[in-house]
């Protein structure tokens, strides 16, 4: 927190102060679900709430939703640098195969093919997916973060999975 005062002017501290008690856990859980390890997760967040601290004078007047928004983004474009960089290091100092193997080491035509089909999806589609498959986010938590009732998060979820399906089954039928 040392290095956020020194870029926070004093009558910011406290309102971003606010803001990281407020968001920190969802950020903690945003990075954790990219990392999986909870020291790297920590790390991210830090680093994440760094940045934000930098520009917090121009973005402290978005609204809750739209700061959340931001939160998350930023810290998940955190973990993907930490990610990049650990990686750069494994190609410069490399270890034994064995260790750096993992089970999603290869890529194969489902994956590229079902990435594809949500690259297609409308922004609002992925973002509902996005929270509710890969960050695990409750409906409770969806409608809080985009401001929206449980019922409207559950209906937006269920449309963004049935425009998925057709995406997909269209694929099907030209493979």
């Amino acid at each position: 927190m040392l290095a956020i005062s020194m870029v926070l002017a004093d009558d910011e501290r406290k309102t971003f102060e606010n803001l990281y008690l407020e968001h920190r856990q969802l950020a903690f859980h945003v990075a954790n679900k990219i990392l999986h390890n909870e020291t790297l997760s920590e790390d991210a967040v830090s680093e994440a709430f760094l940045r934000i601290a930098e520009i917090y004078s121009r973005i402290k007047n978005l609204n809750s939703h739209k700061m959340q928004y931001y939160i998350v983004v930023t810290v998940r474009n955190t973990c993907f640098n930490m990610t990049k960089q650990a990686e750069y290091t494994r190609a410069v100092f490399p270890l034994e195969e064995s260790i750096l193997k993992s089970e999603h080491s290869e890529i194969d035509s489902d994956y590229i093919f079902l990435t594809d089909c949500i690259s297609r999806l409308s922004e609002t589609d992925k973002e509902i997916l996005y929270l509710r498959v890969n960050l695990g986010f409750s409906f409770k938590e969806i409608a809080k973060t985009l401001s929206i009732s449980v019922a409207a998060a559950r209906q937006r979820h269920r449309y963004a999975k049935n425009n998925l399906k057709k995406l997909l089954a269209k694929g099907e039928k030209s493979l």
